[in-house]
């Protein structure tokens, strides 16, 4: 459901969430194992995926698996002996190496996987509900590994249901719930609000959990894809892309679902390459700047001929005439002259109007810029915490139990009226 984030080299991501928040699905999708509804999933190297449904052959022995995996990664044959031996090593599956994979416990499959993602040259590694399975000695000797290779740069993004699994190896935390994002950030104030909202809903009784998750499923299932197209496309917008492309943008997204457009044009260096429309639009002009000289020049030479004709008759007036008409003129320029004043005149008054009511404009939305700059650096400055919102809380009540006013709440949190929170949602309050 419009899910958007990025991890860095050298970073660990874990997922928070309850059963059927939508963690397995998005995991599966960033490691090409599901081709996602709509948009994009954009990474430079490989992507590993350790998992306890996919990644393994279970009519296979451990050893048979490890090899298979071996020769479908890029490493050099002469390495691939070292590799195998590394993964059996790391595994500690003694005798279990040479059974089928489908006759081991959960807690073995969980090391064979594990073993072939942190040993086969991994990149991108996406651990996905399998910590859990592991014995405390094995998990320690996970973790330490895990750690090593975040050192060396290495990306992990982990899903577990254990909270103290995504403190211990992750420096941010996404929590998802009925398929949106609820928070994205520090990993310890996510958990935090994740538990807490856990809290809340294990005091509710049957009946408000039970419309509590209705109403969230409702939310998942009406979700609104062509509103999310619609940020997609003014993303494109921003980054250069001419709105006569719209029809590439669209099947880009909905159908394509590649990688990422916008990244492939800045590879471009912000160039996009030129298309067959536009050459023929330049032709088209080119041929209509040749029409337009071609009948600028016939014109003027007409126009030369006929003065040459003209040119004998054109001092045969009288000297009478030649006098009215100089006394006329005279006549004419000083109403011109005095009509051409009068008009500078009045455009000179009209431009000091304009210019002072640009002035005073200008000047109003100075003061609200800088009315409202104070106004958030005072909000930023401000400790807050987070809570959430419970059964029967209203803004005057929230800022009643926290010792505040009900605007300070409606200005940390961006909100106009009580109808604008819900059961559940988090908000800012000021810190005791």
């Amino acid at each position: 459901m419009g899910i958007s984030f990025s991890v860095d080299a050298g970073e660990a991501l874990g997922l928070v969430g309850s059963n059927g928040s939508g963690k397995h699905t998005l995991l599966e999708i960033i490691a090409g194992q599901r081709v996602q509804t709509t948009g994009f999933v954009t990474h430079e190297v490989p992507v590993t995926y350790a998992g306890m449904e996919t990644g393994y052959n279970p009519d296979l022995s451990g050893l048979e698996n490890i090899k298979q995996a071996v020769a479908k990664s890029d490493i050099d044959s002469y390495k691939r002996e070292h590799i195998i031996s590394n993964v059996l090593d790391f595994a500690e599956l003694g005798n279990w190496a040479y059974e089928k994979v489908s006759s081991y416990s959960s807690g073995l499959q969980a090391r064979l996987v594990l073993a072939m993602a942190l040993e086969i040259d991994p990149q991108i590694v996406v651990i996905d509900e399998v910590m859990s399975k592991l014995d405390l000695p094995y998990y320690t000797k996970v973790v330490r590994r895990i750690q090593e290779l975040k050192r060396a740069g290495k990306t992990f993004i982990v899903s577990d249901n254990r909270a103290v699994v995504i403190e211990n190896l992750c420096d941010r935390a996404l929590w998802l719930q009925f398929g949106a994002a609820q928070d994205y950030g520090e990993t310890a104030a996510v958990v935090q609000q994740y538990e807490l909202a856990n809290s809340w809903f294990n005091s509710q009784d049957v009946l408000a959990q039970t419309d509590f998750l209705a109403r969230g499923q409702e939310r998942q299932v009406d979700f609104d894809v062509q509103k999310l197209y619609e940020e997609f496309k003014n993303e494109q917008f921003q980054n250069g892309v001419s709105r006569k492309d719209e029809k590439k943008m669209r099947r880009a997204f909905f159908e394509d679902r590649g990688s990422d457009p916008i990244e492939a044009f800045k590879s471009n260096n912000g160039q996009p390459a030129p298309s067959k429309t536009a050459f023929k639009w330049q032709y088209l002009v080119l041929l209509l700047a040749i029409l337009v000289v071609g009948i600028g020049t016939g014109w003027a030479i007409s126009a030369q001929h006929n003065a040459q004709d003209k040119n004998s008759s054109a001092y045969v007036a009288s000297s009478k005439k030649n006098s009215q008409k100089t006394a006329s003129s005279l006549s004419v320029a000083k109403a011109a002259s005095e009509s051409k004043a009068k008009a500078e005149s009045e455009s000179k008054a009209k431009a000091a109007s304009e210019s002072k009511a640009k002035a005073e404009s200008e000047s109003k939305a100075k003061a609200a810029s800088e009315s409202k700059a104070a106004s958030e650096s005072s909000a930023k400055d401000e400790k807050t915490q987070t809570i959430s919102v419970q059964e029967g809380d209203t803004v005057g009540s929230i800022a009643e139990k926290y010792n505040t006013t009900a605007d300070k709440i409606r200005q940390l949190n961006n909100i106009g009226s009580d109808d604008m929170i819900h059961v559940g949602d988090v908000l800012k309050v000021p810190a005791e």
